[in-house]
């Protein structure tokens, strides 16, 4: 990662912190995190005995605003953060002291996240193109034609053309079975769906017990269509309903 952007200035040392010079002040220079470390690790072998009536420390500045007074007590250093009244005051070893720079004030990559912004914009572009979605519906409703299709029983033809599922559900569409007595069954198919009505005493009851989408298909070159359980319903020459052996009479 990026090291963070550290100046440094000694006060009371010499330029390399490695002696007392009571009357130097430095101007604050860049310095690497190496380079930091070297510093401190010099200001830290100055003897205690130099260091008894002198005003030496060293400031350091990290980009962004932070600065740092550090102290050396005796061959001890100790930092504390400006401004010292709001802060405590820490002992720390020159390794210390940089590895804690380095990991408070380390700024993020940027080239990174040029890198991740680049291709977060490819993708949101892809994402965002008209022709991806329609190649998604396309692909989303072949998966669902696929999936929610029902197997065609054996020998049915499920009929995919439009123009001929509408003229075999027409042919279809209509009122089958008896209404004459109570406990016969009224079969009307309209549209797409198959509905199945009791017939009690007072008439037809005017809400199914069945009520199912069908689909249309062939057998043997006749309309038939295909109910959900893989029932097979077909019409005979009369145009009367026909299940295996039974026949529903087609109603007026």
């Amino acid at each position: 990662m990026t090291a963070p952007s550290i100046s440094y200035q000694a006060n009371g040392l010499n330029e390399d912190c490695s002696a007392v010079a009571a009357d130097q002040t430095h101007e604050a220079v860049q310095v690497t995190s190496a380079d930091l470390s070297v510093r401190l690790q010099a200001f830290t072998a100055v003897p205690a005995v130099d260091l008894l009536d002198a005003e030496a420390t060293v400031v350091i500045n990290v980009e962004g605003g932070a600065e740092f007074t550090v102290r050396n007590e005796a061959g001890q250093l100790f930092m504390i953060q400006s401004p010292a009244s709001e802060n405590t005051q820490l002992m720390r070893s020159p390794e210390e002291i940089v590895q804690f720079l380095d990991d408070e004030f380390t700024p993020e990559e940027v080239a990174e996240i040029e890198e991740v912004v680049v291709e977060t914009s490819k993708a949101r572009a892809l994402l965002n193109s008209p022709i991806l979605l329609v190649v998604l519906l396309v692909v989303l409703a072949g998966l669902l034609f696929i999936t929610l299709k029902p197997e065609a029983p054996e020998g049915v033809n499920f009929v995919n053309d439009v123009a001929l599922q509408a003229s075999y559900t027409q042919q279809y569409e209509g009122r089958y079975g008896a209404v004459a007595e109570d406990g016969d069954l009224l079969y009307v198919i309209e549209g797409d769906r198959f509905k199945m009505f009791d017939v009690t005493e007072d008439g037809v009851e005017s809400e199914p017990f069945v009520d199912e989408i069908f689909t249309v298909g062939q057998r043997g070159g006749a309309a038939v269509i295909v109910l959900a359980d893989g029932v097979v319903l077909s019409q005979n020459a009369t145009g009367d309903l026909v299940y295996e052996d039974e026949v529903y009479p087609r109603l007026p």
